[in-house]
C-alpha cells in the first residue's frame, strides 16, 4: 500500500510539472508571436521616419523622436526571451511611447499635401494600420492565455477589451 501512494503521489507531482511545462510553452510562444509583431512594426516605423525625412516641413525633432522610441522598443523585445512582469510593464510603456511619438508625427503633417503626396508614404501607412490591428490582436490572444492559465503576472499592457468591439487602427 505504501508503495501504491507513493507511486500515486510521485505521478502525480510529474504530471503537475508537466502541466506547469506545457503552460509557459504556450505562454512563450504566444510571446514569440506578439514580439515578432512588434519587432516588424518597428521596421515600419523607421522605414516611415526615414522617407519622411526627406521632407523639407517635417519636424526633424519629432521625427527623431519617433525613430529613436522605434529602435529602443526593437531592442528591448528582441532581448526577451522568457520575460516575466518587469520586462513586460517596460516593453509595454516603449510601445506606448512609440506609439505616441508617432501618432505625433503623423498629426504633424494632415495638412501637408507633401505628405499625402508621397507614394512611399501611402504604401507605408496601410502597412502600419495593419501592423498596429495585428499587434492588438497578438496582445489579446498573448493576454488570454495568460487569463486562461492564472499567470496575470505575465500580461502585456493589459486593458478589457470585449472582443466583439476589437479596436481597429486607421491612419
Amino acid at each position: 500500500m505504501k508503495f501504491f501512494y507513493s507511486a500515486f503521489f510521485f505521478l502525480l507531482l510529474a504530471s503537475q510539472n508537466n502541466f506547469a511545462q506545457d503552460t509557459l510553452h504556450l505562454i512563450n510562444e504566444s510571446w514569440i508571436s506578439l514580439k515578432k509583431e512588434l519587432q516588424k512594426h518597428t521596421g515600419l516605423v523607421r522605414a516611415l521616419t526615414q522617407e519622411l525625412s526627406r521632407s523639407a516641413v517635417i519636424d526633424k525633432e519629432q521625427l527623431k523622436k519617433a525613430n529613436t522610441s522605434a529602435i529602443s522598443l526593437y531592442q528591448y523585445v528582441d532581448s526577451l526571451n522568457s520575460p516575466d512582469s518587469v520586462s513586460l510593464y517596460v516593453a509595454g510603456e516603449k510601445n506606448n511611447i512609440l506609439t505616441q511619438e508617432l501618432t505625433n508625427t503623423i498629426a504633424s503633417l494632415i495638412n501637408e499635401s507633401e505628405f499625402y503626396n508621397n507614394e512611399e508614404v501611402n504604401k507605408l501607412l496601410p502597412e502600419l494600420e495593419g501592423s498596429e490591428n495585428r499587434i492588438v490582436v497578438a496582445k489579446q490572444v498573448y493576454n488570454d492565455i495568460c487569463i486562461k492559465f492564472k499567470r496575470t503576472d505575465l500580461l502585456f499592457d493589459y486593458y478589457y477589451v470585449d472582443k466583439k468591439e476589437m479596436p481597429i487602427i486607421k491612419f
